[in-house]
């Protein structure tokens, strides 16, 4: 079919012909076609209501421009149609409202684009039925229904009918400030458009009419260089750069306390003159020409006054230094340049040691010098040829000579020297020359004795102090060390000044080591009740028990721990527990149980010694203790010391003190010879601990180091209450530090504690 345009909408109005007639409606689509008959009743039906109208659309087979022509399907065909158009407009002319103008007018209002619910017919009807569609458009095609925000509309059975459109579907809601605009349960709708500008010193908003977006700074706010400032907040740059919104939000203002020229700056002191540093818009001053602050501003280029500066006024002073002279025979003149107050001795002076002299005052020290200003005002002058005295009382006319010497004639009989006297005949003494006196006298040997319990007989020394002395000791304290109960004795000791010097005193009496004289057996401990008591062993094991009594009665109860105390029912309580064994040195296996304590068995302990290269050992027979362990008793019964091995001509043979321990040692190079008793020539030793350590230098021996052993025991050679000097026997060995450089230390260096 072709489309026409739209059928007249009133039919029956005054343009149409009057009253009484209905609105044809165009033929729909898509429900068959027109039939003849109906398409006759049609046109009769228009031409009856008087107007012009053309046809919508034509029937299939119908031929307009025959103008109501025979149908090209026949003369049945023809038949049918004229049937069918007749009855037609019958059925219209029946149906018709007496007045069809309320009736469009309606129409026209739920429809403004003027197609009434009348103007189309339904499927199967004809025209004259009208108002099909109800309050929709009459349509024949989609494109002829109204298009609605958020719906779809289409043709249907010749009504325009709308349905939702999909969630999401886009569509435009008429905000100019929104975004993404889409269907949804409350129509069409976008999400806001966003105008932050991202600075808090700003509102921002956006116009629905344009969308465009615009910020509006806030009061009390400034905006420069895009960042948002505070009233007052100054710049990073300068503190006289700050917001001030009341003068500019989009510069920098001047601060208060800044400066923009000269006149804006605060007056000074006496000196300064105001500026303003137009960099920095900061005041300052600078010192006007002339004035002074400071004494240092006020020099005068004389080192010889003194310069100052009066700050109130401004103005400089000058005074004059003065000199004092540094004594009564000398003047003071001050120096221009350097300031100094140089210093001139007086003519008849002299400055000698910085003591002055008069004109021919002669050296106290040395009679043969004198003072004599014209020679030297600094220096003494020989006096060659006057009277002196020399100080030795066997000379006479004593004169001054050539060196300012002062020599007299010997008078025969005095000694001037040692060398002038006579041995004494006494070791202890010796005869020494009397300077003063010219006379020769016996003086006392430091150090030497010839009798007491503090001398030496052998070396006629003074024993060293805190030597022992005394056959007994003077008291004996106790301590226990854990299991060990130990002893040391307090004993008389010399006095170090005297070979009868053996003293009870504080400060001399000697305290010998810890030493431990028993130890306490297990299941008991070791109490003690003070220092000058000896502790003893308390039991710590409940009474009955077979603890220590393996083998026989029980040493703190009634019971027995004894082979046959099973058959005769008195064993203690812990007597299997405690005694019972399989297998050891110290088990009867045959009766499981342990020996009893003393029982022998293999040795447990050995010892070694030295005896030249030969390294000698001898082991501890060893009894059992009753508790199934072998180990030594209190006094050991020692083997015989047999070889155990000996030692090459590269080693030294080194045992402990307490003979626990000893070895063959590769000896280490390097001499002893002047280093007795300490470290010896690179890497040896020479002291007395070298033989229990090994490290003894090959002339240990022949050195003379074997046997020392206390400090003093080389008198008169001995480093003794003189560190850090010379010692006073005749082989000049020293004490101080540098002796281990040189090898002349003394032998006992060490032994004394000399550094």
């Amino acid at each position: 079919m072709t489309h026409r345009g739209n059928v007249g909408k009133h039919i029956g109005s005054a343009d149409a012909g009057g009253p009484g007639c209905q609105t044809v409606a165009a033929g729909r689509r898509g429900r068959g076609p027109i039939f003849p008959g109906l398409a006759i009743g049609l046109l009769a039906l228009l031409y009856s209501c008087g107007g012009n109208y053309a046809l919508d659309y034509y029937a299939v087979g119908y031929d307009a421009a025959g103008d109501i022509a025979a149908p090209k399907f026949g003369a049945d065909a023809v038949t049918k149609a004229d049937a069918a158009g007749k009855a037609d407009a019958s059925t219209a002319d029946a149906g018709t409202e007496p007045d069809g103008s309320a009736e469009d007018e309606e129409g026209e209002a739920a429809n403004p684009d003027g197609v009434g619910a009348a103007d189309g017919l339904t499927a199967g009807q004809d025209g004259a039925a009208g108002g099909g569609c109800g309050t929709a458009k009459a349509c024949s095609e989609d494109a002829e229904c109204p298009s609605l925000q958020c719906s779809v509309s289409s043709c249907k059975s010749g009504c325009c009918a709308s349905t939702a459109a999909a969630a999401g579907s886009p569509c435009e809601d008429g905000d100019a400030c929104t975004t993404g605009d889409s269907c949804g349960a409350k129509g069409c709708a976008g999400k806001p458009k966003t105008c932050d500008d991202g600075k808090d010193c700003t509102s921002d908003s956006c116009d629905p009419a344009s969308g465009t977006c615009a910020s509006a700074l806030a009061p009390g706010w400034c905006q420069i260089n895009g960042n948002c400032l505070a009233d007052g907040q100054a710049s990073l740059a300068s503190a006289c750069k700050v917001c001030d919104s009341a003068k500019s939000t989009g510069s920098w203002s001047l601060a208060a306390s800044c400066c923009a020229k000269d006149a804006d700056c605060p007056k000074g002191g006496a000196c300064d003159v105001p500026t303003c540093d137009l960099a920095t818009n900061l005041c300052g001053f600078q010192q006007a020409v002339g004035c002074c602050v400071a004494d240092q501003d006020c020099s005068d280029g004389n080192a010889c006054t003194i310069d100052s500066c009066d700050a109130a006024s401004g103005t400089c002073a000058y005074k004059v230094a003065e000199c004092q002279d540094p004594s009564p025979c000398q003047t003071a003149i001050c120096d221009g340049k350097s300031g100094e107050c140089k210093a001139s001795t007086k003519a008849g002076w002299c400055l000698i040691n910085g003591t002055c002299q008069s004109q021919g005052a002669q050296n106290a020290a040395n009679g043969c010098q004198v003072c004599d200003s014209l020679a030297s005002q600094d220096q003494w002058t020989v006096a060659n040829g006057i009277g002196c005295n020399d100080g030795n009382p066997c000379t006479f006319n004593d004169t001054c000579g050539p060196g300012a010497k002062c020599a007299g004639t010997i008078q025969q009989g005095c000694c001037l020297s040692d060398a002038d006297c006579a041995p004494s005949g006494n070791p202890c003494t010796l005869n020494s020359c009397d300077a003063a006196l010219g006379l020769c006298m016996p003086k006392a040997k430091p150090g030497c004795c010839t009798t007491g319990t503090c001398c030496d007989a052998a070396t006629k020394t003074i024993k060293p102090a805190k030597t022992v002395c005394g056959s007994l000791p003077v008291s004996t304290q106790y301590q226990c060390s854990g299991q060990d109960v130990q002893q040391r004795d307090i004993t008389a000791g010399c006095n170090g000044t005297s070979g009868d010097g053996c003293s009870t005193a504080a400060g001399d009496l000697v305290t010998s080591v810890w030493k431990t004289v028993q130890s306490c057996a297990s299941g008991t401990v070791c109490t003690a009740s003070g220092s000058s008591v000896k502790p003893t062993c308390k039991s710590t094991v409940p009474a009955g028990s077979c603890a220590n009594s393996c083998g026989g009665k029980s040493s703190n109860g009634v019971c027995f721990c004894d082979s046959v105390c099973t058959s005769a029912g008195d064993c203690c309580a812990d007597f299997k527990a405690t005694c019972s064994c399989s297998s050891g040195t110290c088990c009867d296996t045959a009766a499981g149980l342990f020996k009893a304590k003393g029982s022998a068995c293999p040795g447990v302990k050995s010892q070694y010694q030295c005896v030249g290269k030969e390294l000698q050992k001898r082991t501890d027979s060893g009894s059992c203790d009753g508790k199934g362990v072998c180990g030594s008793t209190a006094t050991p019964a020692w083997g015989a010391w047999v070889k155990s091995k000996t030692c090459t001509s590269t080693q030294n043979c080194a045992a402990l003190v307490d003979l626990s321990a000893g070895d063959c040692y590769a000896i280490p190079p390097g001499s002893c010879i002047g280093a007795c008793g300490t470290l010896g020539q690179s890497e040896c030793y020479c002291d007395a601990m070298c033989t229990q350590l090994g490290d003894c230098c090959g002339d240990y021996v022949k050195a003379g180091c074997v046997g020392l052993t206390a400090c003093g025991g080389s008198a008169p050679n001995s480093c003794k209450g003189i560190c850090g000097k010379q010692s006073s026997g005749s082989s000049l060995c020293w004490c101080d530090t540098g002796c281990e450089t040189f090898g002349d230390c003394c032998a006992d260096k060490a032994l004394c504690a000399c550094q």
